[in-house]
């Protein structure tokens, strides 16, 4: 079945909807979170708790959760996931 003129815009808008919903929330709820935690641990906190949903979220997709990657991209991912902790969300915690 091949989507119509109307049903795909239908579709943009509903996905624009609800990223403008999910983002605007987000920052809703660090505005409200960082009165009573500290902003790194908040930031340390939510990756932590995201980081096994999305293992949670790729096993149902049917994506392998079991493949690591190479010991060689473990550094850089390291090293990645801690700039964006403390200079992504951390500065804008």
């Amino acid at each position: 079945m091949t989507p119509t003129r109307g049903s795909s815009r239908l579709a943009v808008a509903a996905a624009l909807a609800s990223l403008y919903i999910v983002w605007g929330t987000t920052y809703l709820a660090i505005r409200i979170a960082v009165q009573s935690i500290p902003p790194f641990l908040l930031a340390g906190a939510l990756f932590t708790i995201a980081g096994p949903i999305l293992v949670v979220v790729v096993s149902v997709r049917g994506g392998s959760t079991k493949a690591l990657p190479p010991a060689r991209h473990w550094l850089s991912a390291v090293l990645v996931g801690i700039g964006l902790v403390t200079f992504g969300n951390g500065a804008l915690m």
